[in-house]
């Protein structure tokens, strides 16, 4: 399983819609912790609402029913980079054949409603979050990962990475993040250098600027060093980039609070100024070998 999911769940929000785009964003990654065995089960003393809904959602998997699955779900759905997000209900029914392999639905047949265990303000999972977190009435994270998700992601990758200029290639080099700035259309481009993943002690991390107009296959405009981390319960996203010429770009992301418009502080040159930035994809940009214009 992709550790980066496997550190997921994601916290209620009231603000969310089933089925809808419009919800108010999934909790990005809280950690799943080691206190998910050790909090308080559900009741057991009848069956709760909750159970119903638990039988439900695992029976539609077991079925093989999308569309119940999708119609049981908040959204969007965090997957990992360059994986897209699942939005909507539209999204779902797509990925649904992807996700549903003979593996986890042989796990949920073996898990009953009484195995869900409520962690707090996490919402609701069984063994060990490793495979999906709900709010007791939705669906609000997948951290289970099929084999044909890994190869699709690995697939991605690939195409990713060909597409950058060879100035910025390295021996062991993963696309982490992108993010595209509302204020001057520039692309920041997110890369792990020297290893899989944000958990490896010698991960490092890369912000490459293509400002507006930019030829994405180019040399980018500024190559800034980059600070992650991973901070509180709720795993805000913490990025701090910049060079030695005093160029720089912070910002944190709580999926928790917020799925796009987040508030970043950008100097770029003599001028510092408050910008906003939406999540996106690298690969967005491209069409056929052409790089798609930004307007």
């Amino acid at each position: 399983m992709t550790p980066l999911l496997v550190a997921m769940n994601f916290a209620s929000c009231q603000n969310r819609q089933t089925g809808s785009i419009q919800a108010k964003e999934e909790k990005d990654s809280s950690f799943v912790s080691d206190s998910v065995q050790c909090e308080k089960p559900i009741k057991s003393e009848s069956e709760t609402e909750e159970h119903k809904h638990f039988q439900k959602l695992m029976n539609s998997v077991i079925k093989g029913d999308a569309a119940a699955f999708a119609h049981m779900t908040f959204y969007p759905i965090m997957r990992t980079y360059p994986m897209k997000w699942i939005e909507d209900s539209i999204d779902m029914m797509k990925f649904f054949p992807i996700m549903a392999d003979d593996s986890l639905k042989s796990i949920l047949k073996k898990t009953t409603p009484e195995m869900w265990q409520q962690m707090g303000w996490r919402g609701y999972t069984f063994r060990n979050g490793e495979y999906f977190w709900d709010e007791g009435n939705a669906l609000s994270g997948i951290n289970y990962v099929s084999r044909k998700e890994e190869a699709l992601r690995k697939q991605l990758i690939h195409r990713d990475l060909a597409t950058l200029h060879p100035s910025l290639k390295t021996k062991q080099l993963v696309p982490f993040a992108c993010f595209f700035d509302k204020s001057n259309h520039a692309i920041y481009r997110v890369d792990l250098l020297d290893a899989e993943d944000m958990y490896d002690k010698n991960a490092k991390y890369r912000m490459a600027v293509y400002l507006r107009n930019s030829d994405l296959r180019g040399k980018p405009d500024y190559v800034l060093d980059m600070d992650f981390s991973l901070e509180g319960s709720a795993g805000v996203r913490v990025y701090e980039a910049s060079d030695q010429k005093g160029n720089k770009i912070s910002f944190y992301v709580n999926f928790y609070e917020q799925t796009n418009d987040f508030e970043a502080e950008v100097k770029l040159g003599s001028k510092e100024r408050k910008h906003h930035i939406d999540r996106t994809y690298w690969l967005d940009y491209f069409d056929t070998h052409q790089t798609k214009k930004r307007k």
